[in-house]
Formats: C-alpha cells, structure tokens, sequence
C-alpha cells in the first residue's frame, strides 16, 4: 500500500491506497521511481539491504555491491519463459560461485520493475505458507535457492501452484548446484507433480567470463566497487589503482565459480595489499573476519580465545540449529566450549546468533540452511565457510565425529551436505567420509539422502559402499538405508547394486533359519536387486535375480494367490523387460503375457485398483509382440490399453490423459504395421490434439511428449501421400526439440537427433535431395557428440544415421563418401553385434547388404557379393529362430543377392535367390518387397532368358504356389 499522511491534518488524516492501482499510472512511476518494486502484501519480504558489518558480507549476492555483467542471452531467455502462459517450472544449475543466485535477483528486479507489467517476485523460504498463493491473479516468480536441499518445499509450491484457486500464471525459479538424483525422484511421490515437472528446462549456468580480456574488466569492476564498499565502512585499504594484479591466465579464474573467485581476489587484495604470491584470498578475507568474531565477541561479553571462536563459528555453519536447545547442546560438544557454563554457551549462542542472523530483511536464509526453522545463519558465501569448516577439520580431525554424535537428523543432513560441497574443491574432506561412516554408522541413512543432491556424490557413495561391506548395520538397519536410496540413481547405482546384493544375501540365511517369515522378502529383494544390476549394465546377473524373484513368488502366489498375485505380476513385468533388452523376445512375450493374465483377473475383480497396471502391461504386450512380427496380436492388446485408458480418462483425465495420448501415439505404430495407414493417421492425430492442449496449459510439461507425436504425424502424413504435411509436423518437431536442447542438451539431443533423421528421409521422398542430405548430415553431427560420451547408449542411432548418410550420398553422386559411411556403420555394427547377437545382428545384415550395393557401385563386385552373402546368411539364421520376425529381411537380402549375380553374370543360384524372396514377399504380402522382386525376376529373364525360364518351369512344374500360377 501507498499511505500519505498530509502535514496540514497533523497526523490526523491517513490517506491509503492499493499500489495496484497507482503503479499502472505512468505519473506516478515517474515520481515513485523505476527502481521501486511492487509484490503482493500476502508474499511481502522487507526491503531494506542487509546490514554489511564485515567484509564478507560484500561478496553476498543479495547485497548487490559489485555491479552485475550483463548475461544477456541468459536474461533473455529466462524473460521469455516468464512470460510463457500458464505453469512452468525451470531449474537453473552450476557450481557455487558461477553467479546463479545473482542473475536470479537480476531477473526479478527487471520483472518487478517492467511498468505495467505488474509482477509478484517471492524468494520462497522455510516457514513461508503457500496459502499467501490463494486467489494469486498477478504474473508471478518464485524463486527457490539451492532447491537440491529443499525437494518438500520445491513439491510443495508446485501442487500449490497448480490448485484451482491460484488464478496468476506462476513461474518458479528453482537453483541449484546440479540436476541430479534429486531432481529425477521429486515426481517420484504422485502422478500430478510428475505431468508437472516432467519435461521441466534444465540450463546450466556457464562460466561468466571465458576470455582473458572479460576476466579483466571484471576484475577491474570488482576493484572499484569493492574500494567504494570498504570506504563507507570506514575500513582502511589500498586503492585500486596501488593493487598489483593476479594471473588472470591461471586455471582457477578459469574454472566453474570464476566470478566469486574474482570478486574475492579483488576484496582480499584490497583487504592485504599485497603485491606478489601470498595466502588465498579465503585466507586473507577470514583474517579480517576474526577481528570481527572478536570485537562481537567481545560486545556480548564472550570470553573464548580465537581458536575456540573460529571453532565455534565453523560448528554453526556446518550444523546449524533450529532452536536454542539444539544451538546448546551442539556447542556442548565443541572443544573449547564443552567446560563453559550454560550462562557462558548461552552467551555464546546469542552471539553467533547476532554474527551471522537467521535471515535478513529481504534476503533469503543462509543458503546452506536446510533446516526448517533456523536459531542462527551462517558465514557467506558457501565458499568462505567451506574453507573455514575445512582448515577447522584439518587442525582438529576429532571435530566432525565430535560434533555429530550429539547432533539431529536434520543437523545431520545439513552437516554432509556443506561436507559434500566443501570435498570438490578439498579432496581431504571427501577421504574423511568412511572413518566418519565407520565411527557413526546412524550416518548411513543421511548420507544416501545427500548424496543424490551432491555435486561430486562419488566421496559419499564409496564410503556407503564401504560401510555396506563392513557388516556395521544389521539387517533391518540396511533395509531402511535401501528404502532411502532413490529408485533411479546414477551417483548411487553401483552402491545400489552392493547394498541390495548385501540384503539378498542376508535374507537368503534369514529364510533358510524361517522361510515363512522371510521368503517373501527375498523375493522383494532379488526383485529390487534385479534393477539395480540391470542399471549398472549387469543383465545377465540382474536376469538371474528376477527369475529367482518369479520363481518364488510363484510359490508364494500359488499358497496365497490374494496376497501375492500383484507382487508376481510385477515381477513378471521386469521379467519381460530384461528378456527384452537382451535379445530374448520370446521369452520376453511369455513373462508379458502371464503379466497380462494376472492382471486381467485382479481388474475384475478389483478394477479401481488394478486397471491402470493392466493397461501398462497391455501396453507393453504389443511391444512385445510387435518385436516378434505379431502384429495383429500386438494390434489388439495396444487397442484394449486405449480403450481401457479412455474409461480411466472420463473418470480422472489429469491423471490418465498422458498415459491415453502415449497408447495412441503406440496404437499408430501397430496400425501402421498392418498396413492400416489412415486408422493410424487417425490414431496419431488424436494423440497430437490430446498432447496440444496438455502442453497449451503446461508446456514445460508437455512440450516433449508433443515433439514425439509431431514427429510420428509427420511418419504417417508421408506414408498416405501427404508429404508436404509430413514436413510441417517433423519442422515443428525440430524447432520444439531445438528449443528443448538449448535448455537441457542431455535429455533432448538424441530426441532432435531423430528429427533430423526423420526430416531427411521426407526431404528425399518430395526430391528435395541436396537438403535431406543437409539434415540428415546434421543428425549424424549430434550423434557422433553422443556417441562419443556415451557409447553403450548412441552407438546403434548412429550406424542407423551412417546408413541413411551413405544412401543419400550415394543419390548425389558422391559414391566414395557414402561408402566410407556406410563402411563406418557396418564397422559400429560388427562391435554391437558382437556384445550382443540377438540385438543387433539384424543391424548388421541390413548394413552389410546397403554396404554390398556401394561397393558394387565402385566396381568392388567382389567384396560387394561377400557383403550381401554374409548379411543373407545372418538373415537365415534369425529367420530360422523366429520367422515371423525376419522372414521380411530374408526376403530383401535374397533379392539383393540375386540381382547382384546377376548383374556380375554369375547366374548359378542367383534364380533361385529372386524366386525365394519373392515367394516370402508374396507370401507374408509384403507389397513394396513384392514389387522389387517381381523387377528383380524380369530383370533377371532380360539378362538370362533361357535359365531364368528353366528355373521357372524346375520350380512349377512340382507343386507351385498359387501366386506363381497367377
């Protein structure tokens, strides 16, 4: 509110009004002035700048001191989300010191600033009720600091955020040091926040300064300002212009945190005048701290040395404490302070209390407070403390299991997490992690809580895993740590894996002493242990597992079919999965399909409960029986997951639109399949209408899944004779896959990659060849970057583009490089081939007969026909194992080969090779194979008449198949 109290009524007369209405009038902006923010009363924060009682506090991101370096395409593009329709969610990631939480504060200020605009902008902090979002109709940002520390709150706002009675488009703002573990589990809890944050942009915040000529002028900016900062403290120091420079050349201005690293260089060589090598800068800025802890000390009549200071100060920052009984009994443990009375820690608490407050009007908490409530804050920024808690652990390594001994879970957490951050840049800290583990093994179920979060989560993650194999925890003690380790990890999965292969063995003795106590945790076990080997690349072990795991709850099910039917269905569904993954479809197809009758009984009988994981299955049972050429099986159970997604979706569609659009999207597929092209264009298209409206009110949601269904409309438009549509979808694709991967390159790239792709092959069929080859070049680019950081992963994608690259060189007559991509490919393929046949010998046959007609092309008949005999005969033996998978291949191998010894006038077999494949294609009615092999045979009787009609007769005259006769 806007209040004027006029001189002439005496404080009399009390004029108020909402600035709501003033701030639209350009008069009164004018007069008000640009640099005043407006927010609503229910989220208000006091305004006033924190008070700058030391030096350290100018390095603080909320004191705005030095001035801030334009990010300007940064800006832009968070500018541009904000002003997105509807909810969205953006996490923004980089080290501590990278200038995350300034650019924040930037981009409020320009919102809360931006005339009749009318922005809301709320640093949400512990304690704050999301009841102030109630009847919210104004644009507004909420911004969460160090968001990794802080997932309850981060789910709590976004359920807030999407209640029917907030009417304000609402975007938040989360920062963090990095987007792991602990980003992938907070969708984990329901179906609502998963639409919500799933497809959420993901930018990492690069280094401020790359070039030496910007690390410079940031250098000299930080000089000024910090010189001006220091003389209106009244603090002595050099001037700028007597300051002897740094090696801006060295790695640490050049690494991640540059700008703090800068900005604190400028402060200590102010501070300590120095003109050559000297102490760190952490160093000399925590030497002018001290005088500060002293002369504060000394105003609240604590009489400690200043090693008990420093220690007591370190203790704050590393644990913190939510009231003042938990502040007592943490300085109770702390050397030096342990024989003062209560009166003295008392004293003391309230001094730290007053060094470093809880929160300061305007600023958020401390960012490394974790806690909910907090008795005192901490020394800033992060990497001043860090370095403090380090050179304290250092001189006395007694302190950490000293302090957490005596220390709350929550204290507990606070404390491995400043030690997780504090151990990237002093590696000693991490080795200190297994004796901590070791001397409190209570730390277990914390340490698997932090280190998701954590920037270099490996120091953690080994001394777990150390820990695990030291037979410290007892069993249920390593039940509840398992139960804390998030279901899809990266930084934990190896200690996944030990720690479940720990229980299992452990529960494989507790059932041979009680089976009927313990069988059925084994079973849950060896389920749990299954997914976790499988993460961590051990199929064959993780296969085991699982079939152990069905095989008991089999047992289990057969004594007690009400109780343990569901857990059995799930198992077989991973059953089916890992089948899947390594090549053994048929099997694969079984577990399913057993799923699907279990199910199918549950939903009966219980349909509230069972339907949706029916569905699932069904879902997965037509990829099952697509993979194996089913297809008009597969057809059906796809059909029966929609229909039973369009029930689920009348009844709740927020939860189930999603999972219908997705079986629609799977439903075009198997249509297409059977040759049912416009029912899947129909199929396809109601997908794409279902995904609009989810990503018009939640792009940030939606948009992903909406790029897919593009990309297949784009398919079937081409398929029916609509090529020029087919264009516009696959270029919506790529431009929502291009605006994806600017924010978050790790999810998207392969995605857009597979645009690409796709664009080329469209581009091809309307003849525009100089352009599919332009896109289909930029496809193989991004996979060759993907490939090369992750190959077990982008390898097959790439041969798969190496492929499509040699044909559409091949088209522009530049034969010699589309034979040298096509040798790449095969090459790739050899490799996967090799690792796992029952994958990828279907790749390497399909690449070894493109590679057989290029070398034909170059006149390398030879080496061409030994390509195309070695893909027919891998196409034999799979279409042996299972015909109704690759008889298709066969039959385009065969017509090949054929119409190659042809071509070299080597006519003996070659006959015979037309005339099976064409009688598969006719067969299996396989149209477009149909047509190549009836102009393989006719080009086969121009060249060899005589031969070609004897075959013909050899071959009819026994008991010929109808399509011969006709």
């Amino acid at each position: 509110m806007i209040t004027e109290d006029p001189p002439s009524f005496e404080s009399r007369r009390l004029v108020v009004e909402p600035v709501t209405r003033l701030w639209l009038d350009p008069g009164f902006v004018e007069v008000a002035g640009h640099g005043r923010a407006v927010e609503a009363v229910g989220l208000a924060t006091e305004s006033a700048t924190p008070p700058i009682p030391s030096p350290a506090f100018l390095l603080r991101a909320d004191v705005h001191v030095v001035r801030f370096r334009s990010r300007v395409e940064e800006l832009s593009r968070l500018a541009a989300w904000c002003h997105g329709p509807g909810f969205g969610v953006r996490l923004m990631t980089g080290p501590g010191g990278q200038g995350k939480t300034r650019l924040a504060r930037e981009l409020g200020l320009r919102l809360a600033m931006a005339p009749g605009e009318g922005w809301v902008v709320k640093w949400w902090e512990a304690g704050d009720s999301v009841a102030a979002l109630d009847g919210l109709n104004r644009p507004t940002l909420l911004v969460v600091d160090y968001a990794e520390t802080r997932p309850n709150m981060v789910q709590e706002l976004v359920l807030a955020a999407l209640s029917e009675s907030v009417h304000a488009p609402i975007r938040l703002l989360l920062l963090a040091r990095s987007a792991g573990d602990w980003w992938r589990r907070l969708s984990e809890d329901s179906a609502r926040l998963e639409m919500a944050l799933y497809g959420a942009l993901i930018e990492e915040l690069t280094p401020l300064e790359d070039g030496i000529a910007g690390r410079e002028a940031a250098f000299a900016e930080a000089l000024t300002d910090l010189s001006a900062a220091l003389t209106r403290m009244g603090l002595d120091h050099t001037q700028p212009d007597d300051v002897s420079w740094p090696d801006l050349r060295a790695e640490r201005f050049a690494r991640s945190g540059a700008a703090l690293t800068l900005q604190m260089e400028a402060l200590a060589r102010l501070l300590d005048g120095q003109q050559g090598a000297g102490p760190p800068a952490e160093e000399v800025i925590l030497t002018h701290e001290r005088r500060y802890w002293r002369q504060s000390a000394k105003e609240h009549r604590v009489d400690l040395s200043d090693r008990s200071l420093q220690r007591a100060v370190a203790a704050a920052a590393l644990c913190g404490a939510d009231a003042e009984p938990e502040a007592l009994t943490l300085l109770a443990q702390v050397r030096g302070l342990r024989d003062q009375s209560e009166d003295g820690r008392i004293r003391t608490a309230l001094w730290l209390r007053d060094l470093y407050p809880p929160t300061h009007t305007g600023v958020s908490r401390s960012p490394v407070q974790p806690l909910e409530g907090a008795f005192w804050g901490s020394l800033q920024p992060d990497r001043l403390a860090e370095y403090l808690i380090s050179g304290v652990v250092a001189e006395l390594p007694s302190f950490l299991v000293d302090l957490l001994k005596a220390t709350s879970s929550e204290q507990d957490y606070r404390a491995l997490t400043v030690l997780s951050r504090a151990s990237v840049t002093d590696s000693s800290i991490g080795e200190m992690f297994p004796g901590l583990l070791a001397e409190i093994p209570a730390l277990a179920t914390t340490a698997v809580r932090v280190a998701p979060q954590s920037e270099n989560p490996r120091p953690l993650a080994e001394a777990l895993t150390g820990l695990i194999g030291s037979d410290q925890l007892t069993l249920e003690q390593l039940a509840t740590v398992a139960e804390s380790v998030p279901h899809r990890t990266r930084g934990l999965a190896e200690f996944a894996a030990v720690l479940e292969r720990r229980l299992t063995a452990l529960y494989e003795q507790k059932t041979g002493e009680d089976p009927d106590a313990y069988l059925p945790a084994l079973a849950t076990s060896l389920n749990n242990l299954s997914v976790r080997l499988a993460e961590v690349g051990r199929r064959e072990e993780g296969l085991a597992a699982i079939q152990r795991a069905v095989e008991i709850r089999e047992r289990l099910a057969e004594a007690n079919p009400d109780a343990y039917l569901p857990a059995l269905a799930t198992s077989l569904n991973n059953l089916s999965a890992q089948l899947g993954e390594i090549g053994r479809r048929q099997e694969s197809l079984a577990a399913i399909q057993r799923a699907v009758e279990i199910r199918e009984r549950l939903a009966e009988a219980n349909p509230d409960a069972y339907l949706p994981d029916l569905a699932t299955s069904l879902n997965n049972l037509s990829i099952r029986l697509g993979e194996i050429g089913r297809l008009q099986e597969g057809l059906a159970a796809i059909q029966r997951a929609v229909e039973t997604y369009e029930r689920l979706t009348q009844v709740n569609p927020d939860a189930y639109l999603p999972d219908l659009a997705t079986s629609l999207n799977n439903l075009s597929i198997r249509l297409a399949e059977v040759g049912r092209r416009q029912e899947g264009l129909a199929a396809i298209q109601r997908a794409v209408e279902i995904r609009e409206r989810l990503a018009e009110a939640n792009p940030d949601a939606y948009l992903p899944d909406l790029a897919t269904s593009w990309n297949n409309l784009s398919i079937w438009l081409a398929e029916v004779g609509r090529g020029q549509e087919g264009l516009a979808a696959i270029q919506r694709a790529i431009d929502a896959y291009e605006q994806l991967a600017e924010a978050n390159p790790d999810a998207y790239l392969p995605a857009l990659a597979t645009s690409w792709n796709n664009l080329s092959g469209l581009l091809s069929e309307v003849g525009r060849g100089q352009e599919g080859l332009a896109a289909i070049q930029r496809a193989v680019e991004i996979r060759e970057r993907l490939a090369e950081a992750n190959p077990d992963a982008y390898l097959p994608d790439l041969a798969i583009s190496l492929n499509k690259l040699s044909v559409d060189l091949d088209e522009m007559e530049r034969r010699e490089e589309g034979l040298a991509a096509i040798q790449r490919a095969v090459e790739i393929c050899e490799r996967l081939a090799e690792a796992n046949p029952d994958v990828y010998l279907p790749h390497l046959a399909d690449s070894l007969s493109n590679l057989s007609m290029r070398l034909g092309e170059a006149g390398r008949r030879e080496e061409g026909l030994a390509a195309i005999q070695r893909a027919v005969e891998i196409c034999e033996r799979l279409a042996e194992a299972n015909p109704d998978a690759y008889l298709p291949d066969l039959a385009k191998s065969s017509l090949v080969h054929g119409l190659m010894l042809i071509e070299a006038a080597i006519t003996d077999g070659a006959i015979w090779l037309i005339l099976r494949g064409l009688s598969i294609a006719v067969e299996m009615e396989f149209a477009d194979l149909v047509n190549v092999g009836a102009s393989a045979l006719q080009n086969a009787y121009r060249q060899e008449p005589s031969q070609t009609a004897e075959a013909w007769r050899r071959v009819t005259s026994t008991d010929p198949p109808d399509w011969m006769t006709q």
